[in-house]
C-alpha cells in the first residue's frame, strides 16, 4: 500500500502548541498580526479574522512547507522522519525541563537543544533567514542547507546561565509564536535594520539573551555568562568571549536556576518580545493575552532587568580538567576556551575610540580614520587580543631573538651555517603559542575597506615564487591576503611535527623564515595580511571542509600550468638537494647524469661542477648550507594554499577580489556548486574589458625590489577602483573606455616577468553554497557579500 505523502506542515508540532491550551479547553485563541482581504471565486471579498480559536491541527502549519520535488514526484521525508525523530526526542526533553527532573535533564541534554535550533530554523521566519544568508537556494537545496545549519547554535547555548522562569502564579500566561525561539537584545528594539525581517540579534553578542517558552506556564531564558555576571560593565554590542556557532563544548547538566515566579507585568513583557519576533501569527489559552503591547509600554532596556537571572551565578563558569582512560587530559575555562593562551594575547582595553591619526585600536597596523573610523564596533576585528598582524609581527621578533639575527648580511650568513634543531623546536612553539587550536579568526580578520584595495591569493604560498606571486602585486594592490607558510604544531601528530621531529624541517623552516623577513616590512605597514589556514588549528572548520570535501567527491586534476610549475619547482627541489651533498656525492650524482655514450667527464670537469654549485649555494639566501639529512629520516618539504572553500570564505569575510596563477584553481573557481552557473555579468564588460588590456609586472626573484615597473600607477588606480565600486555595489559603468590609450603598457622593464589578465565578474559574484555556510557558522551572521571579482594572472611566455 502506498503511503500517503504529508504536505500539510506544522512548523510548530502539535504536541508543543498543547502546552499552551487553558485547562479543559482544546483550542488556542490566534492572532493574525498581518491580515489580508482574501477574493472568493464569486469575486466577493472578505478581511481575514485578526483573531479565531483553532484546535492545534490548523494552526502553524503551510502546505509544501518542506516537501521536496524530483520531476513529478513528492517527497516528504523531511517532515516524516527528519522532524518526526527530532519532534519525538524534543518532547521528551522539554517535558523533562519543565518538570526539573535531574536524570530525564541530563540524558536529553543534547537533544533538548537540538531540538531548540531546529525549531529556530525551521519556521518560514527561520527559513527567509536562510534563504537571505544565501540569496537563493532551490527547495531541495534549502532543506539540505537548512539541515547543515540545525545545530549552529548549540554551542553557545549550553555555555550559557539557564533560568527557567514560572507564570504559574500569574493571571497572563506565556504566548506562542509561528517562530518560539525568540531573540532578544536590549540595544536592538524591533524597529532597529538588524532586526527587520527574517533577521534578529546574533547570539553571539554579548548582551543577547534567547528566550524559548516551554509550555504556558514556564519559559527558559538564555544568557550569556560575561553578560549575566556584570551587566552595568558589558559592552553590548561586542562578540562574548569565545563566540562560535561551531565547536566542542562542556557543561554541568545540573547548572539550572529556577523558582523565580513572574508577576503578571513581567509576563506581559516577555510576550511582548515574542510578539515583536513573530512573522504572523501568535497564540494563547485566552484572547487577551494576544494584545501585551497594550499592557506593556517599557522600554527594551526596562525589559532586559527582568530577563537577567537573579540568583544562583554560582552554578556557572569555573574550570573543567577531564582525565581520560588513556592517560590523556583536556582543559575548558568558563567560556569554553581549551587553553590559557588568550592570557598573554590579551591587549590592554581602550576607553575610547583613538584619535584619528592615531594606531587603530584593532592593531591592522593603519590610523584609525583609515580602518576602523567608519565601521560598526560589532563589525570590527576584536581591539581585546592581539592582532593578526601583531601576531605576525611578534613570531618575526621570536624568531630574531632565537636566531639572534640582526640586519647585517653576516647574521643571515651564520643562522644559514648554524641552525639547530632546538631553534627549530622554539620557532614552531613560539608560532603555536600565538595560534592556539581555541582561536576565533573572525574575531581577528581585518574589515573590509571601503577605500582600499585588497586582494587575497588563491595560490601556493613558496619562499621562492614570493616575488612573482606576492610582493610584486604589492606594486598593484593596496592589500594582500596570503595564506601562512608556517605549519601549525598543534594540529599535527608528533611524527610529522617540526616540534617533535625537527630535523626533518631544518631546510624548510629556514624557507619559512626568509619569506616572514622578505614581508615584515609589508606587514608592518599592514599591507600584507598572512593568515594562518584555518584547517591548521580549527578541528570544527577542519571537519567541515572535509565533509565538502567527501560530498564533492570528484578528484582534482592540476592544469597544464600548475604541472609545468610542479615540474619545475620538483626539478629545483632536487637540484637544491643535490647542491648541499658533500663533495664525494655530489661527484658520484654527476657521473650517474652522464648520458650513455657520452664522453665522460674528467675529475677536473667535475671537480669545476662541483666548485660552480657550491658558490650557487653560497650565494642563494634561501640554501641552508649544512648537508640534508642521512638515512631514512628525509626533510619534509611544505607550500600553503588555501583551498577554494576555505579562499572564498577569507576572501568574503575580508572584502578581498580573488586573484591567482593556478589554472586549477582558475578552473575550479568557475565549477557549478549545482545551484550557481557564474555567468559574466553584461553590465560589467567595460570593466572586463579594461582589465584584459592590462598587463602587470613582477620580479622573478624574491629579492624584495624597491622601485616599481613604469605606468604601475595607473593600473593601481584602476584596480582600486574597480575594488572599492564593487564592495560597496555601485554601478559598474565609471566612466572608463575599454580602449584608454593610458591604459596600455609600457616596454618591458629588465628583469620584470610580464603577465596578462585575465577577468571575471559573475553574476551574483562567485556564491557557492557551501562559502555560505562556512561564513555563517565560522563568520558573521550580518549580510556579507559574495566576492565578486577574480583575475587569472597569466604569465606572456618570453617576456623576460
Amino acid at each position: 500500500m502506498k503511503r500517503q505523502i504529508t504536505r500539510d506542515n506544522h512548523y510548530v508540532p502539535q504536541w508543543y502548541q498543547k502546552g499552551f491550551l487553558t485547562k479543559g479547553r482544546h483550542k488556542l485563541h490566534v492572532r493574525n498580526l498581518m491580515p489580508v482581504m482574501k477574493t472568493f471565486p464569486n469575486g466577493k471579498t472578505l478581511l481575514e479574522p485578526e483573531v479565531e480559536e483553532l484546535g492545534p491541527k490548523l494552526i502553524f502549519n503551510e502546505f509544501d512547507l518542506y516537501t521536496t520535488r524530483f520531476g513529478e514526484i513528492l517527497n516528504d521525508d523531511i517532515e516524516t522522519f527528519l522532524f518526526g525523530q527530532i519532534d519525538k526526542t524534543g518532547a521528551d526533553a522539554v517535558r523533562g525541563w519543565i518538570a526539573g527532573d535531574p536524570i530525564q535533564v541530563h540524558r536529553k541534554f543534547q537533544e533538548f537543544f537540538g531540538y531548540m535550533d531546529t525549531q529556530k530554523l525551521r519556521t518560514p521566519k527561520g527559513l527567509d533567514w536562510i534563504l537571505k544568508h544565501y540569496q537563493s537556494l532551490p527547495q531541495v537545496e534549502l532543506m539540505a542547507q537548512m539541515q547543515a545549519l540545525r545545530q549552529m547554535h548549540c554551542t553557545m547555548w549550553c555555555e550559557c546561565v539557564r533560568e527557567i522562569v514560572s507564570a504559574a502564579k500569574s493571571p497572563v500566561k506565556f504566548l506562542v509564536s509561528d517562530h518560539p525561539v525568540t531573540v532578544f537584545h536590549p540595544k536592538l528594539g524591533p524597529d532597529v535594520d538588524e532586526c527587520q525581517y527574517p533577521g534578529d540579534p546574533g547570539i553571539q553578542m554579548v548582551s543577547t539573551q534567547t528566550i524559548f517558552a516551554l509550555d504556558a506556564n514556564h519559559c527558559l531564558i538564555l544568557t550569556n555568562l560575561e553578560y549575566a555576571e556584570d551587566p552595568a560593565a558589558a559592552d553590548h554590542m561586542a562578540r562574548r568571549t569565545n563566540a562560535r556557532f561551531r565547536g566542542e563544548s562542556m557543561a554541568r547538566t545540573d547548572a539550572m536556576v529556577r523558582g523565580r515566579e513572574l508577576t503578571e507585568a513581567d509576563v506581559n513583557a516577555i510576550n511582548l518580545v515574542l510578539l515583536s519576533r513573530a512573522k504572523q501569527y501568535v497564540a494563547a489559552g485566552r484572547p487577551e493575552w494576544l494584545y501585551p503591547e497594550r499592557n506593556c509600554s517599557l522600554s527594551w532596556e526596562e525589559i532586559a532587568k527582568i530577563l537577567l537571572p537573579r540568583d544562583g551565578l554560582w552554578k556557572f563558569g569555573g574550570e573543567m580538567y577531564i582525565g581520560y582512560e588513556d592517560g590523556t587530559s583536556a582543559y575548558r575555562d568558563k567560556f569554553g576556551r581549551t587553553s590559557r593562551a588568550h592570557e598573554f594575547l590579551a591587549k590592554p582595553p581602550l576607553s575610547s575610540d583613538p584619535e584619528p591619526d592615531a594606531p587603530c585600536g584593532c592593531g591592522g597596523g593603519l590610523n584609525f580614520r583609515d580602518c576602523c573610523a567608519d565601521i560598526l564596533p560589532q563589525r570590527r576585528p576584536s581591539w581585546r587580543v592581539m592582532s593578526i598582524r601583531e601576531r605576525n609581527l611578534a613570531l618575526i621578533r621570536g624568531i630574531s631573538k632565537i636566531l639572534e639575527l640582526d640586519d647585517s648580511e653576516e647574521s643571515w650568513l651564520r643562522v644559514r651555517r648554524t641552525l639547530s634543531e632546538d631553534q627549530v623546536r622554539r620557532i614552531y612553539e613560539v608560532h603555536a603559542a600565538l595560534w592556539p587550536t581555541d582561536t576565533q579568526l573572525i574575531d581577528l580578520l581585518p574589515s573590509p575597506q571601503r577605500k582600499r584595495s585588497r586582494a587575497l591569493y588563491l595560490g601556493m604560498t613558496d619562499a621562492r615564487t614570493l616575488s612573482e606571486k606576492i610582493t610584486g602585486m604589492l606594486s598593484y594592490v593596496d592589500e594582500l591576503v596570503v595564506v601562512h607558510p608556517f605549519m601549525n604544531a598543534n594540529a599535527v601528530r608528533k611524527e610529522f611535527s617540526p616540534v617533535h621531529q625537527p630535523a626533518s624541517f631544518l631546510d624548510q623552516t629556514l624557507r619559512n623564515v626568509f619569506a616572514l623577513l622578505v614581508l615584515e616590512r609589508a606587514i608592518l605597514e599592514g599591507r600584507v595580511h598572512l593568515i594562518p589556514d584555518p584547517l591548521d588549528f580549527d578541528p570544527g572548520f577542519r571537519s567541515e571542509i572535509i565533509a565538502i570535501t567527501d560530498r564533492l567527491g570528484h578528484k582534482v586534476e592540476l592544469g597544464p600550468l600548475d604541472k609545468a610549475m610542479a615540474r619545475e619547482l620538483g626539478q629545483d627541489e632536487m637540484m637544491r638537494f643535490v647542491k648541499r651533498l658533500p663533495p664525494d656525492e655530489m661527484k658520484a650524482y654527476i657521473r650517474r647524469r652522464v648520458p650513455a655514450g657520452a664522453q665522460e667527464l674528467t675529475d677536473a670537469d667535475i671537480d669545476s661542477v662541483v666548485e660552480a654549485w657550491g658558490k650557487e649555494v653560497e650565494r642563494d639566501p634561501m640554501a641552508l648550507l649544512t648537508p640534508p639529512p642521512t638515512g631514512q629520516r628525509g626533510e619534509v618539504k611544505t607550500m600553503k594554499s588555501f583551498a577554494r572553500e576555505t579562499g572564498l570564505y577569507v576572501a568574503t569575510l575580508t572584502g578581498a577580489f580573488v586573484y591567482t596563477d593556478s589554472d586549477t584553481q582558475w578552473e575550479r573557481l568557475h565549477q557549478t556548486d549545482g545551484v550557481h552557473r557564474y555567468e559574466q555579468d553584461p553590465a560589467a564588460g567595460a570593466i572586463i574589458g579594461n582589465l584584459t588590456t592590462l598587463q602587470i609586472k613582477v620580479p622573478t626573484l624574491t629579492y624584495h625590489r624597491e622601485s616599481e615597473p613604469e605606468s604601475v600607477g595607473i593600473t593601481r588606480a584602476f584596480l582600486r577602483e574597480v575594488a572599492v565600486a564593487l564592495r560597496a555595489d555601485a554601478a559598474l559603468d565609471f566612466g572608463v573606455k575599454v580602449t584608454e590609450p593610458g591604459l596600455a603598457t609600457a616596454p618591458e622593464d629588465e628583469g620584470l616577468l610580464t603577465c596578462r589578465l585575465r577577468a571575471s565578474l559573475p553574476v551574483g559574484g562567485f556564491q557557492r553554497t557551501d562559502v555560505s555556510r562556512l561564513v555563517m557558522t565560522f563568520g558573521r551572521l550580518e549580510d556579507v557579500p559574495p566576492v565578486r571579482l577574480a583575475l587569472f594572472i597569466e604569465p606572456i611566455l618570453g617576456s623576460i
